[in-house]
Parts: C-alpha cells; sequence; structure tokens
C-alpha cells in the first residue's frame, strides 16, 4: 500500500496537470482582462455637479457604533482650463481628489492624476465584533 501511495504521488502525469491548468486559467484570466480593458469606454465626468450630503446610520437590532457621516463632492469641467477638470470628495477626516486632462494622451485618451488620504482611509477598522 504505501509503494503504491508513493506511485499516485510521484506519478507525472498527475502533477503535470495541475499546474497546466492553473497557467492557462490565469492566462485566460488576464487576456479576458486585457480585451475589456481595451474595448472599455470611459471618459472624465462632463457635467458640473456639488454635492453636500451628512447622515446617521443605525442598527435595526443591538447597539452599535456611532455611525454618522458627512462628505462634501464637486466635480467642476473646465476649472482651471478648457481640458482640465477638478475632482473632489471631501470628508472630516479624508481627502480624494483628482485632475483630470482631457484628450491628454491622444484624441480618445483622457488621462488623470489622483491624490487621496486621510485620517481613517485605509488603516483603521472602525467596528470589531460589533463595537
Amino acid at each position: 500500500m504505501r509503494k503504491q501511495s508513493f506511485f499516485l504521488l510521484a506519478s507525472p502525469s498527475l502533477h503535470s496537470k495541475a499546474p497546466r491548468v492553473k497557467h492557462v486559467g490565469r492566462l485566460a484570466i488576464t487576456l479576458v482582462l486585457l480585451i475589456g480593458t481595451c474595448m472599455g469606454d470611459a471618459q472624465i465626468d462632463p457635467m458640473k455637479r456639488q454635492l453636500f450630503q451628512a447622515g446617521y446610520n443605525q442598527p435595526l437590532e443591538g447597539k452599535g457604533p456611532i455611525a454618522a457621516y458627512a462628505y462634501y463632492f464637486m466635480n467642476r469641467p473646465e476649472s482651471i482650463r478648457t481640458n482640465i477638470t477638478l475632482r473632489l470628495a471631501v470628508a472630516p477626516v479624508f481627502l480624494d481628489g483628482e485632475l483630470g486632462f482631457k484628450e491628454a494622451l491622444g484624441p480618445n485618451t483622457d488621462l488623470g492624476l489622483g491624490l487621496s488620504g486621510g485620517g481613517f482611509a485605509d488603516t483603521r477598522v472602525e467596528v470589531r465584533n460589533g463595537e
């Protein structure tokens, strides 16, 4: 019995198929993402927008942490020049901004440069075990 299990583990036909299947799967996913990226349409938001929102979330059952929030969102096309759009999302401890340059890399290619960060951006877990 021990020799048979060793033979099955050492069999090249069993081990050579698994990496090949993983490699083909990864290659297929990469190709689908690459083709989807090339065919996808996107653009800088051309509408002037301004929004202020504040709210409070309360759990339906039990006690939860304070869940108040507020933010300001602004999108200003043609803010500095006719081809530059400014987008900002500002919260009390967080800022997310982007400058969008229309047709910066060609007639159908826009470019966005973003900056974001703040006090609790991605470094704090605010709810642990319901507290």
